[in-house]
């Protein structure tokens, strides 16, 4: 390589260690590692960080992240905003199968089909809470309304005060 010192020369000249001391915040030393010794082969230029919510280049703190308050502010809105739409379409399917089960059992109905409940739309995938009760007998919760459902695909609606009453 013309112009490029190799071997234990270029290392013992420019000094591994000590010229690793010596990095510019801009750039660093690209060596390769032969059996020979060091070859340095160029310098590198770091990364620029850029700003997590509009990409402009950061300036100052190294672990600065945002340019300014307003791009910091929007930035974590905007997550927040994210979060909570996620959080309101899963409350709004709770919201719907909780009215289900409480028409259910204002009606005085404590054992229906299951195809009603999907008829209503009713969603078996989404609740509050699920507990174990033995192998092929598990009790979901949404909110204060408890159901079982059978092997027969019968859905068994019970009203409880808390998760730990399980006498469906």
């Amino acid at each position: 390589m013309k112009g490029a010192e190799t071997g234990r020369a270029a290392a013992a000249k420019v000094g591994f260690r000590s010229d690793y001391s010596r990095i510019h915040k801009s750039s660093f030393r690209v060596f390769i590692c032969t059996p020979a010794g060091f070859i340095f082969v160029g310098k590198r230029r770091r990364m620029e960080r850029r700003c997590l919510r509009c990409g402009k280049p950061l300036k100052g703190r190294s672990d600065k992240k945002f340019c300014n308050d307003d791009c910091r502010t929007d930035y974590h809105n905007d997550r927040r905003r994210a979060r909570e739409k996620e959080l309101r379409a899963v409350n709004r399917i709770l919201s719907n199968n909780w009215k289900i089960l409480s028409a259910q059992l204002r009606e005085g109905r404590r054992d229906v089909p299951a195809g009603d409940l999907s008829a209503r739309n009713f969603n078996f995938d989404i609740y509050t809470a699920s507990r174990l009760l033995f192998p092929g007998r598990r009790i979901y919760w949404c909110y204060n309304c408890s159901y079982r459902i059978s092997r027969t695909g019968i859905v068994h609606i019970r009203e409880s005060a808390c998760q730990n009453n399980a006498y469906l």
